[in-house]
């Protein structure tokens, strides 16, 4: 049903045979379809009877409750009640603005289906769990092509790049649910950088995301995952990453092959591991199942070996309270193994001049390692406790002179 406006002016063409109108309308055109909230409104339009199509032309409008289209050109078909736009599209929804070059969308038949939207010509999504939430604190989706599945559901594919204040994330593809703020990134490459005082970057197979409230609280990556910072590299099968205000609270690492973790420049591999990490400080240190942990030998001794501590279970302490060094670092003050324990470290040797390190190495059911600024300090062996323990032999300088009674 089209509205009569003043500066409207009509022409039509009715078809002898089939009785069915063509209709054009110019000097501005207001349209409502009957039963329905739809409004549509163009400077100009066609109306055909018999392809039941309506096509709006120049600052074309679609209006119905909860959404608004804008667009050059947009076509109404009546039959299955969908819409396609081209030009510069934008459609506005309770919890999404969708921008394209065309887009094609059905319209929600409570009991029939559910309203969908395809955009492409590389669209852009900006993503907020209500119309309250500026675009600036909005999650934006670029993609080659986006598909919307009501109100909550968005999917795209080719060349995806996501931006948050707190994170920018590119894939080949991902999928979103708007309103429990989550997202999934998968194919291709994915890859997650976050930004703030203290980044990251984690990839992986398959990254999940989860918020609440608009800020990220966990990230999870699986197959050949890896996070790395500035004091933190981590490999694994499987990340599990829960963050707080933008920093990273804890790191779990575990699933097929081995979990590797590299910090405080210690390098420490097991089946799986835990970090702690709260306001992403570094403080504690788990590794679990034929855990090994590899550290420098001391700075003061020359040897082309590292120390090493081994355990069912090895724990690492760091004093995450001090001033970190150059590298980021927080200092290790302790390294405890447990069940099937065995470690070997280097110490300096009794003698100042000698250059060769005194070794301990010790087994036993539980062995701690204390250090200080960074070096052992103390090793404590507890049950079962065996060990040896070799300095350097002195070495004697040849004489210069041979001893009397000796062949000339």
């Amino acid at each position: 049903m089209f509205d009569s406006l003043p500066t409207s002016s009509l022409f039509s063409l009715t078809d002898p045979y089939t009785k069915l109108s063509t209709v054009w309308i110019g000097g501005g055109v207001r349209a409502r379809c009957r039963g329905t909230s739809i409004v549509l409104t163009a400077d100009s339009a066609e109306y055909s009877g018999g392809a039941k199509l309506l096509t709006l032309i120049g600052n074309a409008r679609y209006r119905e409750t909860g959404i608004t289209l804008t667009s050059d050109v947009i076509r109404y078909f009546e039959f299955d009640t969908r819409i396609e736009a081209q030009g510069k599209v934008r459609l506005t929804t309770r919890t999404s603005t969708l921008t394209a070059l065309q887009l094609i969308h059905l319209r929600d038949i409570p009991g029939v289906r559910q309203s969908s939207t395809l955009a492409l010509g590389r669209p852009r999504a900006i993503l907020r769990d209500s119309t309250a939430t500026s675009d600036s604190g909005a999650t934006t989706i670029d993609a080659d092509r986006l598909y919307a599945w009501g109100d909550s559901l968005m999917y795209g594919g080719g060349q995806v790049v996501i931006e948050r204040p707190d994170l920018k994330a590119t894939a080949d593809s991902t999928e979103a649910n708007i309103i429990k703020e989550t997202m999934r990134l998968f194919l291709g490459e994915p890859r997650i950088e976050t930004s703030g005082e203290r980044p990251f970057t984690l990839q992986g197979r398959v990254l999940d995301v989860f918020a609440k409230d608009q800020q990220v609280t966990r990230l999870w990556a699986k197959g050949t995952a890896s996070v790395l910072s500035d004091s933190l590299t981590l490999t694994a099968d499987t990340l599990d990453i829960a963050l707080q205000s933008s920093a990273v609270q804890r790191v779990q690492a575990w699933g097929q092959g081995r979990a590797h973790a590299v910090a405080a420049g210690r390098d420490i591999i097991a089946d799986s591991i835990d970090l702690q990490l709260p306001g992403q400080r570094l403080r504690e240190m788990f590794a679990f199942g034929k855990a090994r942990a590899v550290t420098p030998a001391d700075s003061s001794i020359t040897t082309t070996d590292s120390d090493w501590i081994e355990g069912d279970t090895v724990r690492a302490v760091f004093d995450s309270t001090a001033a970190e060094d150059s590298t980021g670092q927080p200092p290790l003050l302790a390294l405890e193994a447990r069940g099937n324990a065995r470690s070997f470290y280097q110490l300096p040797a009794r003698d100042a001049a000698e250059a060769l390190p005194s070794i301990n190495y010790v087994t036993g059911r539980r062995i701690d390692v204390a250090f200080r600024n960074g070096e052992v300090n103390l090793v404590h062996v507890t049950d079962q406790a065996r060990g040896i323990f070799l300095e350097p032999t002195k070495r004697t300088p040849p004489p210069t002179t041979p001893p009397p009674g000796s062949a000339r």
